[in-house]
């Protein structure tokens, strides 16, 4: 049987809590302030990647293939987002934003599927620009009211 090295055992047991801890907070179904502010975050980074996608598609930079399967990737980290966030318990103090929070995932993997669907539409890849652009620009408020 092979022997751990002096003191490895007092390093396991903290790590192994912390580790514990962390995995509870993750899924966990109650809407803290923290989870509120990171996916207010994730919903935003989400919008803004998508708005720039859209950009580069209305200007032609980007190639249809490479527009179909980022926005697809997007759509779908943002509908997971939405799926996930619609399910927990936000209570009263939270429930307003969190509603919010999850009504921008979904316009946002809406918006995205839309320019997976028809990457070489310039017209439309403009409208998702500008759709993203302003739900980035709402959840980085709502991010910034529950830190």
């Amino acid at each position: 049987m092979a022997r751990r090295p002096h003191g490895c055992n007092r390093l396991v047991a903290p790590v192994a809590v912390m580790a514990a801890v962390a995995l509870a907070s993750c899924s966990a179904r109650t809407v803290t302030a923290f989870r509120l502010q990171h996916d207010a975050e994730q919903v935003q980074s989400l919008a803004a990647d998508g708005a720039l996608l859209a950009l580069g598609a209305r200007r032609g930079d980007v190639t249809d293939a490479f527009v179909r399967v980022h926005a697809a990737e997007l759509a779908a980290e943002a509908e997971d987002l939405r799926t996930v966030l619609a399910s927990a318990d936000p209570g009263p103090a939270r429930a307003s934003a969190t509603a919010a929070v999850v009504r921008l995932s979904g316009r946002v993997a809406a918006q995205l599927d839309a320019l997976r669907r028809r990457p070489g539409d310039r017209p439309l890849a403009a409208s998702v620009h500008t759709t993203l652009d302003g739900i980035a620009r709402t959840a980085e408020r709502i991010a910034g009211r529950t830190s």
